[in-house]
């Protein structure tokens, strides 16, 4: 399975409807054009180190990791940066790694100081503390029954995060472990598929039907069944996660899988990259979190200068709207649904309008109802196809109202 996984997620990738999927690392470690394999590097842990979470054995050593493109970063030479014994295959996301280990299965969320799609791809301490508060939120629901049996992640319960510094800078480089068995496991023999493998060519074989035609003959169902099961698990997943835990989800199509039963039906969303989540307290009031102790809370507040609420969906009702529109009718709708959506339809030639209506009514009816009258706004936002430059322009300049959000 192992092989079979990574293929999809390095060859059977359309990219993302951003447009900057170009913007990766370096060609020799890239997900389409790089080595199959290759070793990270490693760099010496000092006194200002945090290991966070479970024990993990990839962070007893006395060492953190960074990714092979950033050898000559000037921090990590002052802290003896080497080559690591572990070897990795890059997925989709090109600084997310799969380790080739016999002894330790999982992947490693590094640290990448240049930009990927559109942005520098940093974990900082408060960035490390946010993917494992929001795993313990997520496991809490998973084990109380709130969030059904459609959903899963695969859990981020470890990270490591050390300060750096150089000519009197300092800054913190931290790694997430992030394990490859969903939770909760409900089928020991589980085989998962990255959502964009799906509906993405396989550029190695750009003839070949999209991944989610086969499953459907496989299946035996007709495609409208098919279709609509996926769309109830997927907007099912979106909402549960916001009324039970108070979390804005990125459900696009690189943060989603799809676990497939024995018959070939899907039958789970896996969410992974627990990191790009916002958290809206007028929802859910946050949880006391067990590893956010009062020293990490000095660090995360003094040596960045940070808030570590900054994950948290403005109060505004301006800003308000426009943050869930932007989860809701964009990253998910744009990214996900409608790939999804467009590559059945085409295929089978139905009509793309009538799923669009289904998910439309199912949002509305079964949760949306639930909300505030003004908690999503009359328009939708999607944001401009350009590179992020915060040091000249507000996040404000990269939003786009459009008219008629199309699934709700």
């Amino acid at each position: 399975m192992e092989n079979d996984y990574i293929y999809l997620e390095r060859y059977v990738n359309d990219g993302s409807p951003s447009g900057f999927s170009g913007n990766t690392t370096s060609k020799k470690t890239s997900p389409k054009e790089g080595n199959e394999c290759f070793k990270i590097l490693e760099f010496d842990d000092n006194n200002e180190t945090f290991i966070i979470g479970k024990k993990n054995k990839i962070f007893e050593r006395g060492v953190n990791y960074a990714h092979p493109d950033s050898r000559n970063n000037p921090f990590l030479k002052n802290a003896g940066i080497r080559t690591s014994k572990y070897v990795v295959a890059p997925t989709a996301s090109g600084r997310t790694m799969l380790l080739l280990d016999d002894n330790i299965h999982g992947f490693l969320k590094l640290t990448y100081e240049n930009i990927i799609d559109r942005t520098h791809r940093f974990i900082y301490l408060r960035d490390a503390l946010i993917s494992l508060q929001n795993n313990y939120i997520i496991k809490k629901s998973i084990d109380d029954g709130s969030l059904g049996k459609t959903f899963a992640i695969l859990p981020e319960e470890s990270a490591k995060v050390t300060f750096l510094e150089n000519h009197g800078k300092q800054i913190s480089w931290g790694t997430i472990y992030r394990d490859c068995k969903p939770y909760p496991i409900l089928n020991e023999n589980y085989s998962y598929i990255p959502a964009f493998s799906l509906f993405s060519k396989d550029c190695k074989n750009k003839e070949k039907a999209p991944l989610i035609t086969n499953l459907i003959e496989l299946s035996g169902k007709n495609p409208e069944e098919y279709l609509f099961d996926m769309l109830n698990i997927i907007i099912d997943s979106f909402f549960n996660l916001i009324l039970h835990c108070g979390l804005f989800s990125e459900m696009h199509a690189q943060n989603c899988l799809f676990e497939i039963d024995d018959n070939y039906n899907i039958s789970r969303l896996i969410l992974r990259d627990l990191q790009d989540m916002t958290f809206d307290t007028m929802v859910k009031p946050i949880d006391n979190f067990p590893y956010m102790t009062l020293e990490l809370e000095n660090y995360v507040e003094i040596l960045e200068n940070k808030n570590f609420d900054r994950y948290q969906i403005p109060r505004t009702d301006y800003l308000h709207q426009r943050d869930v529109s932007y989860y809701y009718d964009f990253k998910l709708g744009e990214y996900l649904l409608k790939p999804l959506i467009k590559s059945v339809c085409n295929y089978y030639n139905l009509d793309k309008n009538v799923f669009y209506q289904y998910v439309k009514e199912k949002a509305n009816d079964e949760y949306i109802k639930l909300f505030p009258q003004d908690y999503f706004p009359k328009e939708w936002y999607k944001i401009k196809k350009e590179i992020y430059d915060f040091t000249h322009k507000s996040l404000d300049y990269y939003y786009i109202k459009k008219k008629n959000p199309k699934f709700r």
